[in-house]
């Protein structure tokens, strides 16, 4: 971008997914470090989810939902062998990562590194509203990059194998 350029002009020249993300954020973070932020938020949810319930109540259809008949146990799974072992891996895979960042890694941060309630829960929020900001790129940034499946599998593999060693090599080395 031009350095010329005002700080109005390089928003506007954010893609809309970007800007949308950096609207929603910013919002979210100057209203929670409001006074009373948090009794708010729990209100304004409170409002959105009773909105959620009228409108629910209101628009959808009682038989919303129902079957006309029962599918055998069987019929819940796909012909095929491939399909169904990999829909057990995703399963698998995303259970332990919630287990994962719910229980395991606040208690390992409290416990071991010594951080506060506040600091873990503020570490695991920025990491979300990152990873969030990651996902709004995820389509652009593989587009960028172009090859043969194996080769590209090696270079993802490579790539995001790099984030946890920098960490690793980041981490304070104990006295034996």
């Amino acid at each position: 971008m031009a350095e010329g350029l005002s700080l109005g002009a390089r928003l506007r020249a954010l893609p809309f997914e970007v800007r949308q993300y950096l609207l929603i954020t910013g919002n979210y973070l100057a209203f929670t470090l409001t006074d009373g932020a948090l009794r708010m938020l729990v209100v304004l949810m409170a409002v959105m989810l009773a909105a959620v319930l009228l409108l629910s109540l209101v628009r959808l259809k009682a038989d919303l939902g129902r079957t006309r008949s029962k599918p055998k146990f069987s019929e819940v799974f796909s012909k095929s062998r491939a399909i169904n072992v990999l829909a057990a891996a995703r399963l698998c895979l995303f259970a332990s990562r919630d287990v994962w960042f719910v229980v395991a890694l606040p208690v390992f941060l409290y416990d071991q590194h010594g951080l506060s309630h506040w600091t873990v829960g503020g570490l695991l929020a920025i990491w979300i509203i990152g990873y969030g900001g990651v996902q709004t790129q995820a389509p652009r940034l593989t587009a960028l990059i172009r090859g043969s499946a194996p080769a590209l599998t090696a270079f993802w593999a490579a790539a995001l194998a790099g984030l946890p060693a920098l960490l690793a090599l980041a981490l304070p080395k104990e006295e034996a």
